[in-house]
């Protein structure tokens, strides 16, 4: 869960990097024009507003500062950009932006490790609850967990999706934590009926070309080349750690 909110964090600063530059000056002379009328209405409101405000006088109220000097304070995680992280946030970010998974055309038997796109429902007592129904959904089996939201499910969710086949639909039973959070699930055994899509395998970035960069991030990001994108990651990351720090 962890790598993949790096990845979506990534995703989302290539956005907000790339789109901020061109329209800012539009928007801001956009909006000067057509709240300069509101401004000046409200220029008289404004001001007494201020000018109460400025009565207040702090020393009135403040007598002294606490000695905040002696408060100990410390960086409990290493904030170092290694080429280890940096390559697993590459990898998750690829997967965000579907250049993480290639199916798998050579078997048609779920392994260990492998992921698999499934259609699943949950079943309780016949009937299908709130909740428990989903399309289209990248599996990753040995982590049990969803390859693109990054969030993991109940213990034992995937269990049964080792050794199943694509094509085929398969159901497991699975029971629910007693402290799940849902009254009428808590501790409960449900089956989850899946259809089994098809069989994808992790991508790594030693994998990717810069045709595949350029597909994905050229266009919109300007970003054409793996060696590229690469330095945007860890520009980033290192961007990103500095303000954890100052925080």
């Amino acid at each position: 869960m962890k790598k993949k909110i790096v990845a979506v964090a990534l995703g989302m600063a290539i956005a907000a990097s790339m789109t901020a530059c061109g329209n800012s000056d539009v928007q801001s002379t956009e909006t000067t024009e057509n709240n300069a009328e509101a401004v000046t209405e409200n220029s008289t409101a404004s001001s007494e507003t201020s000018s109460f405000a400025m009565k207040v006088n702090p020393e009135e109220h403040v007598e002294s500062l606490c000695d905040y000097s002696a408060i100990p304070v410390s960086i409990s995680a290493a904030y170092e950009v290694t080429e280890e992280n940096i390559a697993s946030a590459l990898s998750n970010l690829l997967v965000g932006y579907g250049l993480g998974t290639a199916e798998v055309t050579d078997r048609t038997i779920v392994e260990p490790g492998d992921y698999v796109n499934v259609d699943y429902t949950g079943y309780q007592d016949g009937e299908a609850f709130s909740g428990g129904t989903a399309e289209d959904v990248l599996i990753d089996v040995s982590n049990n967990m969803d390859v693109n939201r990054g969030t993991g499910y109940i213990e034992g969710f995937s269990d049964g999706l080792i050794g199943a086949e694509v094509g085929t639909t398969i159901d497991c039973d699975v029971t629910f934590p007693e402290n799940y959070g849902v009254d009428s699930l808590n501790g409960q055994t449900v089956t989850f009926e899946f259809v089994i899509n098809g069989i994808y395998a992790p991508v790594t970035a030693d994998e990717l070309t810069d045709e595949d960069v350029e597909a994905a991030f050229g266009e919109d990001y300007g970003i054409t080349t793996k060696d590229a994108l690469t330095d945007f990651v860890e520009q980033y990351m290192e961007a990103s750690y500095y303000q954890a720090v100052v925080n």
